[in-house]
Protein backbone atom coordinates (compact mmCIF):
# COMPACT_ATOMS: atom_id res chain seq x y z
CA UNK A 1 0.00 0.00 0.00
CA UNK A 2 1.31 3.51 -0.79
CA UNK A 3 -0.01 6.90 -1.80
CA UNK A 4 0.37 8.07 -5.57
CA UNK A 5 1.01 11.31 -6.64
CA UNK A 6 -2.51 12.09 -6.51
CA UNK A 7 -2.79 11.33 -3.06
CA UNK A 8 -4.52 7.93 -3.43
CA UNK A 9 -3.93 5.50 -1.27
CA UNK A 10 -3.28 2.24 -3.65
CA UNK A 11 -1.70 -1.15 -3.51
CA UNK A 12 -1.07 -0.71 -7.69
CA UNK A 13 2.51 -0.25 -8.79
CA UNK A 14 4.36 0.69 -11.92
CA UNK A 15 7.04 -1.47 -12.88
CA UNK A 16 8.63 0.75 -15.34
CA UNK A 17 8.86 4.02 -12.97
CA UNK A 18 8.74 2.01 -9.74
CA UNK A 19 6.01 4.25 -7.94
CA UNK A 20 2.19 3.64 -6.66
CA UNK A 21 -0.41 4.65 -9.05
CA UNK A 22 -3.94 4.87 -9.16
CA UNK A 23 -6.52 3.72 -11.39
CA UNK A 24 -6.67 8.16 -12.72
CA UNK A 25 -3.28 7.52 -12.98
CA UNK A 26 -3.08 4.93 -15.08
CA UNK A 27 -5.19 6.22 -17.60
CA UNK A 28 -3.59 9.45 -17.82
CA UNK A 29 0.17 9.29 -17.13
CA UNK A 30 0.87 5.15 -17.04
CA UNK A 31 -0.97 3.91 -20.18
CA UNK A 32 1.99 2.39 -21.64
CA UNK A 33 3.63 0.86 -18.37
CA UNK A 34 3.21 -2.78 -16.92
CA UNK A 35 1.15 -2.21 -14.20
CA UNK A 36 0.55 -4.75 -11.42
CA UNK A 37 0.17 -5.16 -7.34
CA UNK A 38 2.59 -4.15 -4.87
CA UNK A 39 2.89 -7.46 -3.97
CA UNK A 40 3.68 -8.99 -6.79
CA UNK A 41 6.61 -6.34 -7.61
CA UNK A 42 8.16 -7.40 -4.37
CA UNK A 43 8.07 -11.19 -4.96
CA UNK A 44 9.43 -10.43 -8.67
CA UNK A 45 10.54 -7.30 -10.26
CA UNK A 46 11.06 -8.42 -13.73
CA UNK A 47 8.73 -7.47 -16.24
CA UNK A 48 8.26 -7.71 -19.87
CA UNK A 49 6.98 -4.62 -21.72
CA UNK A 50 5.51 -6.48 -24.67
CA UNK A 51 2.18 -7.63 -26.24
CA UNK A 52 1.69 -11.33 -24.34
CA UNK A 53 -0.30 -11.77 -27.66
CA UNK A 54 2.09 -10.92 -30.62
CA UNK A 55 4.85 -10.65 -28.60
CA UNK A 56 6.05 -7.07 -30.48
CA UNK A 57 6.76 -3.87 -28.24
CA UNK A 58 4.08 -1.89 -26.69
CA UNK A 59 5.57 1.25 -27.92
CA UNK A 60 4.04 0.12 -31.00
CA UNK A 61 -0.13 0.39 -32.16
CA UNK A 62 -3.04 1.37 -30.25
CA UNK A 63 -3.05 -0.40 -26.84
CA UNK A 64 -5.87 -1.48 -24.00
CA UNK A 65 -5.51 -2.26 -20.55
CA UNK A 66 -8.24 -5.02 -19.57
CA UNK A 67 -9.65 -4.56 -15.94
CA UNK A 68 -7.11 -7.14 -14.90
CA UNK A 69 -4.73 -4.51 -15.48
CA UNK A 70 -2.71 -6.81 -18.27
CA UNK A 71 -1.92 -4.87 -21.52
CA UNK A 72 -1.80 -5.52 -24.88
CA UNK A 73 -2.83 -4.52 -28.20
CA UNK A 74 -5.89 -3.47 -29.02
CA UNK A 75 -5.99 -5.10 -32.74
CA UNK A 76 -4.19 -8.39 -31.36
CA UNK A 77 -7.28 -8.85 -28.45
CA UNK A 78 -9.90 -8.54 -31.54
CA UNK A 79 -8.14 -10.67 -33.84
CA UNK A 80 -8.05 -13.22 -31.19
CA UNK A 81 -11.63 -13.02 -29.82
CA UNK A 82 -12.89 -12.76 -33.77
CA UNK A 83 -11.29 -16.25 -33.99
CA UNK A 84 -13.35 -17.65 -31.81
CA UNK A 85 -16.66 -19.68 -32.97
CA UNK A 86 -19.69 -18.07 -32.61
CA UNK A 87 -21.17 -20.32 -29.85
CA UNK A 88 -18.41 -19.22 -27.22
CA UNK A 89 -19.61 -18.48 -24.03
CA UNK A 90 -18.92 -15.05 -22.61
CA UNK A 91 -16.28 -16.77 -19.75
CA UNK A 92 -14.35 -18.15 -23.04
CA UNK A 93 -13.63 -14.36 -24.20
CA UNK A 94 -10.53 -14.29 -21.82
CA UNK A 95 -7.33 -12.64 -21.14
CA UNK A 96 -4.37 -14.91 -22.61
CA UNK A 97 -2.32 -14.36 -19.52
CA UNK A 98 -4.92 -14.64 -16.15
CA UNK A 99 -7.69 -15.94 -17.97
CA UNK A 100 -9.65 -12.83 -16.62
CA UNK A 101 -12.79 -12.00 -18.67
CA UNK A 102 -11.50 -9.67 -21.36
CA UNK A 103 -15.26 -7.57 -20.90
CA UNK A 104 -16.04 -6.99 -17.34
CA UNK A 105 -18.85 -7.55 -15.70
CA UNK A 106 -22.01 -5.34 -15.14
CA UNK A 107 -21.38 -4.28 -11.74
CA UNK A 108 -17.62 -3.24 -12.82
CA UNK A 109 -17.49 0.41 -13.30
CA UNK A 110 -14.31 1.85 -13.16
CA UNK A 111 -12.66 3.87 -15.42
CA UNK A 112 -10.37 0.79 -16.92
CA UNK A 113 -13.69 -0.99 -17.51
CA UNK A 114 -15.43 2.03 -19.78
CA UNK A 115 -12.47 2.45 -22.00
CA UNK A 116 -12.77 -1.54 -22.58
CA UNK A 117 -16.52 -1.60 -23.67
CA UNK A 118 -15.96 1.14 -25.70
CA UNK A 119 -12.93 -0.14 -27.54
CA UNK A 120 -15.48 -3.15 -28.49
CA UNK A 121 -18.56 -1.57 -28.66
CA UNK A 122 -18.66 -1.92 -32.82
CA UNK A 123 -16.83 -5.19 -32.76
CA UNK A 124 -19.37 -7.95 -33.86
CA UNK A 125 -17.97 -10.78 -31.40
CA UNK A 126 -18.67 -8.54 -28.28
CA UNK A 127 -22.20 -7.71 -29.26
CA UNK A 128 -23.96 -10.39 -26.98
CA UNK A 129 -21.86 -9.75 -24.10
CA UNK A 130 -21.81 -6.06 -23.68
CA UNK A 131 -24.38 -5.29 -21.25
CA UNK A 132 -26.22 -2.52 -23.43
CA UNK A 133 -26.84 -5.02 -26.20
CA UNK A 134 -27.48 -7.92 -24.20
CA UNK A 135 -30.54 -9.77 -25.36
CA UNK A 136 -32.92 -9.51 -22.37
CA UNK A 137 -35.28 -13.11 -22.59
CA UNK A 138 -38.26 -12.43 -21.31
CA UNK A 139 -39.91 -14.64 -18.20
CA UNK A 140 -42.55 -17.50 -18.65
CA UNK A 141 -45.99 -16.39 -18.05
CA UNK A 142 -46.94 -17.96 -14.03
CA UNK A 143 -50.21 -19.08 -13.25
CA UNK A 144 -50.31 -16.49 -10.89
CA UNK A 145 -50.13 -14.12 -13.15
CA UNK A 146 -52.44 -15.57 -15.82
CA UNK A 147 -55.14 -15.49 -12.79
CA UNK A 148 -54.55 -12.05 -12.14
CA UNK A 149 -57.50 -11.13 -14.41
CA UNK A 150 -59.90 -13.30 -12.46
CA UNK A 151 -62.40 -11.18 -10.50
CA UNK A 152 -63.92 -12.18 -6.43
CA UNK A 153 -67.03 -13.57 -6.47
CA UNK A 154 -69.52 -11.82 -3.78
CA UNK A 155 -69.56 -15.01 -1.99
CA UNK A 156 -66.05 -14.63 -1.34
CA UNK A 157 -66.23 -10.91 -0.60
CA UNK A 158 -68.68 -11.58 2.22
CA UNK A 159 -66.60 -13.95 3.57
CA UNK A 160 -63.94 -11.77 3.62
CA UNK A 161 -65.80 -9.19 5.54
CA UNK A 162 -67.49 -11.50 7.85
CA UNK A 163 -63.33 -12.20 8.73
CA UNK A 164 -62.68 -8.53 8.73
CA UNK A 165 -65.14 -8.37 11.40
CA UNK A 166 -64.57 -10.92 13.61
CA UNK A 167 -60.51 -9.81 13.75
CA UNK A 168 -58.97 -8.57 16.36
CA UNK A 169 -57.39 -4.90 16.10
CA UNK A 170 -54.39 -4.66 18.46
CA UNK A 171 -53.61 -1.18 17.69
CA UNK A 172 -57.12 -0.29 19.46
CA UNK A 173 -56.69 -2.54 22.47
CA UNK A 174 -60.17 -4.32 21.96
CA UNK A 175 -59.52 -7.90 22.79
CA UNK A 176 -62.00 -10.92 22.65
CA UNK A 177 -63.77 -11.74 25.56
CA UNK A 178 -61.83 -14.07 28.11
CA UNK A 179 -63.74 -17.74 28.29
CA UNK A 180 -65.22 -18.10 32.01
CA UNK A 181 -64.82 -21.85 32.66
CA UNK A 182 -66.45 -23.31 35.85
CA UNK A 183 -64.65 -25.02 38.46
CA UNK A 184 -65.33 -28.40 39.30
CA UNK A 185 -68.33 -29.38 41.33
CA UNK A 186 -68.17 -30.28 45.35
CA UNK A 187 -68.22 -33.90 45.05
CA UNK A 188 -65.21 -33.89 43.10
CA UNK A 189 -61.61 -34.35 44.20
CA UNK A 190 -59.96 -31.04 44.97
CA UNK A 191 -55.79 -30.92 44.20
CA UNK A 192 -54.20 -28.99 47.03
CA UNK A 193 -51.90 -27.12 44.27
CA UNK A 194 -54.92 -25.67 43.17
CA UNK A 195 -54.70 -22.69 45.64
CA UNK A 196 -50.68 -22.50 46.30
CA UNK A 197 -50.59 -19.38 43.22
CA UNK A 198 -53.28 -17.18 44.75
CA UNK A 199 -52.74 -14.72 46.93
CA UNK A 200 -53.72 -15.37 50.89
CA UNK A 201 -57.29 -13.46 50.37
CA UNK A 202 -57.94 -15.51 47.73
CA UNK A 203 -57.08 -18.93 48.87
CA UNK A 204 -59.86 -21.39 50.21
CA UNK A 205 -60.55 -21.94 54.10
CA UNK A 206 -59.31 -25.70 54.19
CA UNK A 207 -56.40 -25.00 51.69
CA UNK A 208 -53.85 -24.88 55.11
CA UNK A 209 -55.28 -28.41 55.82
CA UNK A 210 -52.95 -31.25 55.05
CA UNK A 211 -53.44 -33.98 52.16
CA UNK A 212 -56.20 -36.88 52.97
CA UNK A 213 -52.90 -39.43 53.65
CA UNK A 214 -51.58 -38.22 56.78
CA UNK A 215 -54.91 -38.84 58.71
CA UNK A 216 -55.99 -42.12 57.35
CA UNK A 217 -57.59 -43.85 59.87
CA UNK A 218 -55.06 -46.75 59.85
CA UNK A 219 -52.60 -43.82 61.06
CA UNK A 220 -55.21 -43.02 63.69
CA UNK A 221 -55.51 -46.11 65.07
CA UNK A 222 -51.49 -46.56 65.33
CA UNK A 223 -51.33 -43.48 67.04
CA UNK A 224 -54.02 -44.04 69.82
CA UNK A 225 -52.79 -47.62 70.55
CA UNK A 226 -49.16 -46.24 71.20
CA UNK A 227 -50.39 -43.28 73.16
CA UNK A 228 -52.64 -45.84 75.34
CA UNK A 229 -49.30 -48.49 75.81
CA UNK A 230 -47.61 -45.02 77.01
CA UNK A 231 -50.73 -44.17 79.53
CA UNK A 232 -50.51 -47.84 81.16
CA UNK A 233 -46.69 -48.08 81.47
CA UNK A 234 -46.59 -44.94 83.24
CA UNK A 235 -49.16 -45.58 85.38
CA UNK A 236 -48.15 -49.44 86.80
CA UNK A 237 -44.21 -48.70 86.56
CA UNK A 238 -43.45 -45.47 87.45
CA UNK A 239 -46.33 -44.29 89.47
Amino acid sequence: MGLCKCRNVTNLFCFEHRKNVCEKCIVSDHYKCVVKSYLQWLQDSDYDASCQICSQSLEQGELLRLSCLDIFHLKCVNDMCSKLPETTAPAGYACPVCNAAIIPPDNVNTQIAELVRSAFSSANWAQNILPSKRTVVPFPETSLQRNAHVTTTPAVISNVEQARSTTVSIDSGILPPKKVTTKASSGSIRDGDDDKYKLGSERSSTSWAPRGRFLSPKRLAVGLGILTAMIIFLYYFII
